[in-house]
């Protein structure tokens, strides 16, 4: 029994490993066809790439023309741009010029519609004037019989009245026969007329309200008033008789004491200082001896407003060794000139 068991034991082992063998022969010819059917699809694979790679170093060939190409192309457009810019650009300068001719030309056209308007004002102008020109021709008659009696008018105003006039920097109006002592002494005064305005240049000698006369001059522009006005007013300053003052300085070794012509002081407080012109006043220092006074020496003019302090520094400028360094019997004396 155990050689019976150990046989059917062999066959079943044997029978076991038919069947492993069989199993095993299946699978490795599943194995076998899978490798070969692996082995083509990789052949295949290979071919397919292969070709694309063929294929793709053609299509390389073909996209380097093609980019050769599309330079070319995109160098044309360029060309293309470029030309067609500078056909915009002359295209709009040539719109800028036609506008700027089109202004030009309107303005143009004013110009010649406003010549043509002054052209029928001038003509009206030139018509009114020989319109009046004929009036004029007229009067002309009657002008000069006027011219002559204004001119004998005016010969009678020099030759009574000391009346002239001189023109210049402005217009001087000069008069004489004011001053009854002394007749061909002159009185004047300058004025110019500038941008409609009068303004006073000089007067001499000064007279008073004279800010006023002009302010009222401006006002009415009555020339002949205003003229008739100052003649007047230098008569009533011939009248006055302030246009000599004098103001004496002495030193006789005892006390310094002071002399003048009427009240100094008082007087040139009461001229019109300021106002209008300035006052000309000329100064005239005299050196004279108590016995014998004799004519003056003029030691300095000047032309400027003088206070009584004014005058004794100008005295001691002119005397910078003090009045008691002078001789006893020398003084010197001050005229002034308004």
């Amino acid at each position: 029994m155990t050689m019976q068991a150990g046989r059917v034991g062999d066959r079943d082992i044997r029978a076991k490993m038919a069947e492993l063998r069989l199993i095993t022969d299946k699978e490795i010819e599943i194995h076998q066809r899978r490798q070969e059917a692996a082995v083509l699809s990789l052949r295949k694979s290979l071919q397919s790439i292969k070709f694309d790679a063929q294929e793709t170093v053609l299509n390389q060939d073909k996209i380097g023309k093609l980019k050769a190409q599309l330079r070319a192309v995109e160098d044309d457009l360029v060309k293309a741009l470029s030309v067609k810019t500078r056909k915009e650009a002359k295209k709009m300068a040539i719109a800028d010029s036609i506008s700027a001719t089109k202004a030009r030309l309107e303005e143009h056209k004013k110009i010649v519609a406003d010549q043509r308007t002054r052209k029928d004002e001038f003509a009206a102008i030139i018509s009114e004037s020989f319109e009046a020109l004929k009036e004029n021709e007229e009067k002309h008659s009657q002008d000069a019989e006027r011219r002559e009696e204004i001119e004998e008018a005016i010969s009678w105003y020099n030759r009574v009245l000391g009346f002239r006039i001189e023109t210049g920097h402005g217009i001087k109006f000069i008069f004489s026969n004011i001053n009854k002592k002394n007749p061909n002494e002159e009185y004047y005064f300058t004025i110019r007329l500038e941008n409609d305005i009068y303004s006073l240049l000089d007067c001499h000698p000064n007279v008073s309200e004279v800010k006023k006369l002009i302010h009222e001059l401006n006002a009415t522009n009555g020339l002949y008033r205003f003229v008739r006005t100052m003649r007047a007013k230098f008569q009533e300053v011939s009248a006055v008789g302030i246009d000599l003052i004098f103001y004496t300085l002495w030193y006789n070794g005892i006390g310094e004491g002071m002399e003048w012509n009427g009240s100094f002081h008082s007087i040139l407080l009461s001229l019109p200082l300021g106002v209008g012109s300035p006052l000309i006043v000329e100064v005239q220092w005299r050196r004279m001896t108590l016995e014998k006074p004799g004519k003056p020496d003029v030691f300095k003019g000047y032309n400027r407003h003088f206070s009584p302090l004014d005058l004794l520094h100008l005295y001691a400028a002119a005397n910078p060794h003090g009045l008691r360094q002078r001789n006893e019997d020398e003084g010197c004396c001050l005229f002034i000139t308004v």
